[in-house]
């Protein structure tokens, strides 16, 4: 195991027209606090975040906007990188929509964004811009920049560009970021620097360092796992480095994780002719080792903030003397190429007609034949470019892998295959190959294992394609019939079970129209019922004003117009059948009404109010379910929260309501909550027995979890590793235990088990 009590020192580096200031703008610190998203409880996060551009941001509005970069952090489950990921993906989408605020003020603004997080024996780096790290070990520098991979910064795409790094956490590493290596830096300032007293780095990289420019320090050290912020250099003679324990300090035997490319001699800048130079030292593996999380301490939250400047941008070289000088020598270029290809010719043509070859096709070709050259060089160049990047991240991953394998604390070994999912995500980027499908796939199973998932071989549903323009919002099943919601159009479809694929049945009528005198609108929702009736009927939809439509294969639909309540209708969204009485949600009122039906699900009569004294607050209600045997009213909402209602007449012990219910999840490193970690649920459905369960959907990771009728967590189930990408946006399951899952116009099938 390696040593995970580390205590840290974060310093600003910050000097501005050769004067040294007492701080950088924007440096962010902190601790989790008591309540973190499940992976958060042992991280240490230091931001360092630069802007470039005319902007108006206040003091306040940065400190705001760190504060809640902090939150977003911490709240977020699953790995470090995803983690990263979020916090970075959030920053993005604010910093666009101010750019697209002030696209005619020219106060636009671009975000240079390096974030760092230690974690047991970890640290992990990410980097949006063109930021600069340098690590510090016994007897190396390494230098961490790609601009390829890094991009320009935050603000100006949708897709924001971000590199990952990581590294085992060793005694007196000192890690160095700055937006750009400031000029009169040599490979002598870094040199050495490890070990060394943190004043006496802090006035060397200050002194050395020539115009204005901002960085950060973060040094290791072995301790008690504390964060220490150093305002200003009158604090570094108060730090006293703690003796090493030599014990923890063995050598690793873990294989090096950085690409060939990366194996040289440190130079991170041009150096002067007769500027001394040192022999440098190939730089240190990145290196993943066993880690134990070290427990969470109280939060403790620190911000450094000075009036944002402009970074400054390195000169430009001047195009016109390259411009210039390939202009002179063009025309002697092209007769040296002229020449040469008769030559050429000559040689391989039979005859010597070649020779009254046109002087323009000479210079045609001659011009073609080295833009060829160049193309094919630059494709060459591009991959080889790509696979160091896929070189990179692939090791990354294994190195994951090998932790995992080693570790023995779960959460840490869920956290490295999370980790190792999202380094393998960032290969693929560039490629894709038999050995990274064959790592992700073991990696998946074994994530599998510890989440207790079941995978479901999905196929396509429907015989044909439906239309692109189709977005599937509800779908039910019944034994031989799947009806389908396009919340577009606002009809229903249906297809039939025709052998082993469904077919859309054409002539099928169920949407918005005018039935006699009746106007349907758009229909919102549609449920099942628990036998059709005498019309055949086999499920009810309804619209935006209560209309209700009974869909019926193969002839019309019945419209009825459902007697209103008595304060109207305000929103309905989502309805269910239970029982012979129908529910309808409104969200927008604050109501569940329900009507009593007859034994062919006629509502004839007016709705009455669901709840009596006490009332939830139904605002973000999106779905509901109903179990009659138990009179259990479920409302989900858009958070992923459920309130539950038990129904009464009694008057002494009238309905009441638990909002939030508690899910219970018994698996391992799990917690029970109002809301189950980096779950979102969009739907809810409810079976009737043998097996009377709910089943939720999570869109995003297209799962379906199964619980009992108190939210105990029975089962997750997800589909096998090659299905498509995508949100999901509806599942049904039928009475025979088929399952249907949706993204937008195409269905899927599977059996639960």
């Amino acid at each position: 195991m390696v040593n995970d009590s580390f205590d840290l020192y974060v310093l600003p580096l910050h000097r501005q027209m050769s004067q040294e200031l007492g701080g950088v703008p924007s440096v962010h610190v902190a601790l989790p606090p008591r309540r973190s998203g499940r992976g958060r409880k042992s991280d240490r996060l230091a931001i360092f975040l630069l802007f470039e551009g005319q902007h108006a941001f206040s003091r306040e509005r940065i400190k705001q906007l760190m504060d809640t970069m902090e939150k977003v952090y911490f709240s977020t489950a699953g790995s470090v990188t995803s983690a990263m990921r979020v916090l970075v993906g959030d920053l993005n989408e604010m910093i666009l929509k101010h750019n697209h605020r002030q696209a005619n003020t020219g106060q636009q603004v671009v975000a240079h964004l390096s974030i760092t997080v230690v974690r047991g024996g970890h640290l992990y780096l990410s980097q949006s811009g063109p930021s600069h790290g340098f690590l510090l070990t016994a007897g190396n520098v390494e230098h961490i920049h790609d601009a390829q991979t890094a991009g320009r910064g935050l603000g100006v795409s949708r897709n924001p560009q971000v590199r990952f790094s990581q590294t085992e956490v060793t005694n007196r590493m000192l890690l160095v970021l700055t937006s750009i290596i400031p000029k009169g830096w040599n490979a002598g300032t870094l040199q050495d620097a490890f070990g060394q007293p943190l004043k006496t780095v802090f006035r060397r990289f200050l002194d050395q360092a020539e115009g204005s420019f901002s960085g950060l320090m973060l040094e290791a050290r072995v301790g008690k796992g504390e964060l220490h912020y150093i305002r200003s250099s009158k604090q570094l003679g108060e730090i006293v480095p703690r003796r090493a324990e030599k014990s923890r300090q063995r050598p690793s035997r873990r294989p090096a994780v950085v690409p060939e490319s990366d194996k040289q001699a440190w130079e991170p800048v041009e150096i002067p002719d007769d500027a001394p130079r040192r022999e440098t030292k190939p730089p240190p593996p990145i290196i993943a080792t066993p880690v134990d999380p070290g427990e969470a301490r109280p939060s403790r939250t620190e911000t450094l903030i000075e009036e944002p400047r402009l970074l400054s941008r390195r000169p430009a070289h001047s195009a016109t003397p390259v411009i210039s000088k390939a202009l002179l020598g063009f025309g002697t270029f092209l007769g040296r190429v002229k020449q040469g290809l008769r030559t050429f010719l000559v040689r391989i043509l039979p005859d010597e007609e070649v020779l009254t070859i046109s002087a323009p096709f000479m210079a045609i070709t001659a011009i073609a034949v080295p833009l060829i050259i160049i193309t094919v060089a630059a494709l060459v160049y591009s991959s080889i470019g790509r696979t160091q990047q896929f070189q990179y991240y692939y090791t990354q991953a294994e190195a994951m892998v090998q932790l995992a394998q080693t570790e023995t604390d779960f959460n840490a070994i869920h956290d490295a295959w999370e980790n190792a999912i999202d380094f393998l995500d960032l290969a693929e980027e560039y490629q894709t190959t038999p050995e990274s499908q064959a790592l992700r796939k073991n990696v998946l199973d074994a994530l599998d294992r510890m989440d207790e998932v079941i995978r479901l071989d999905f196929k396509a549903a429907i015989a044909g394609n439906l239309s692109s323009a189709i977005k599937i919002r509800q779908m039910v099943a019944t034994d031989q019939n799947l009806y389908i919601l396009d919340i577009v159009s606002g009809h229903v479809m249906r297809a039939w079970l025709a052998g082993a694929h469904y077919e859309m049945d054409p002539d099928f009528r169920c949407g918005p129209g005018q039935y006699g005198a009746m106007i349907v609108d758009k229909i919102i929702d549609i449920a099942p019922l628990q036998r059709p009736t005498e019309e055949n009927a086999e499920i009810v939809a309804l619209d935006g004003n209560g209309n209700l439509l009974y869909c019926i294969p193969e002839e019309a639909p019945l419209a009825v117009a459902l007697e209103p309540p008595d304060i109207l209708w305000g929103e309905p969204t989502a309805i269910t059948v239970e029982n012979r009485k129908l529910y309808v949600l409104d969200p927008l009122t604050n109501a569940v009404w329900y009507y009593e039906g007859d034994e062919n699900y006629q509502f004839r009569e007016a709705p009455y109010f669901f709840f009596r004294e006490e009332v939830p607050t139904l605002k973000g209600a999106i779905d509901i379910a109903y179990d009659s045997d138990r009179d259990f009213l479920y409302i989900l909402f858009d958070d992923g929260h459920t309130t539950t209602c038990t129904f009464s007449t009694l008057k002494e012990s009238p309905t009441s309501c638990v909002d939030p219910a508690q899910y219970t999840d018994s698996r391992q490193g799990r917690e029970d909550g109002p809301q189950l970690t980096n779950m979102i649920f969009y739907q809810i459905h409810h079976t009737q027995p043998p097996e009377p369960s709910l089943y939720y959907l999570d869109p995003i990771d297209r799962a379906i979890y199964q619980f009992s009728l108190r939210l105990n967590l029975v089962q997750l189930y997800r589909p096998q590793v090659d299905f498509p990408e995508g949100l999901a946006t509806a599942f049904a399951i039928s009475p025979t235990r088929s399952i249907f899952l949706a993204q937008e116009n195409k269905v899927y099938q599977s059996f639960l088990p």
